[in-house]
């Protein structure tokens, strides 16, 4: 059974990526800070930390493959798409691991293990 703290905790590291919205690479330094923080204490975090990490690093790779192909407008819909997908995702990851759950990002390449 997990206790509250842990699922909040883990519940942390999904909100912070969206300090991305505030300030520059928020979205990796702050799921960063929760994960270092707390991983050693709490097993779901050290996993939902991980995740979290693993799928901004993936979407800031492909903002950054879009920002190639703007001369050729593609570009634009890329990255469009990557932020509703990071936007959607991060809100899915936000409610499943609140309700307890472990949440696993699609099209993430695993970074960090």
């Amino acid at each position: 059974m997990l206790n509250t703290d842990e699922k909040n905790w883990a519940t942390y590291c999904h909100i912070a990526a969206l300090a991305g919205v505030i300030f520059p690479l928020g979205n990796i330094i702050a799921p960063l800070i929760v994960w270092i923080l707390k991983k050693e204490e709490y097993q779901m975090v050290d996993d939902q930390g991980k995740e979290v990490l693993n799928f901004q690093i993936t979407a800031m790779l492909g903002v950054a493959i879009s920002a190639i192909f703007m001369f050729a407008f593609i570009g634009f819909v890329f990255m469009l798409v990557i932020g509703v997908m990071v936007l959607i995702y991060t809100i899915k990851g936000i409610i499943r691991t609140s309700e307890g759950y472990l949440f696993s990002y699609p099209f993430t390449i695993k970074f960090i293990k």
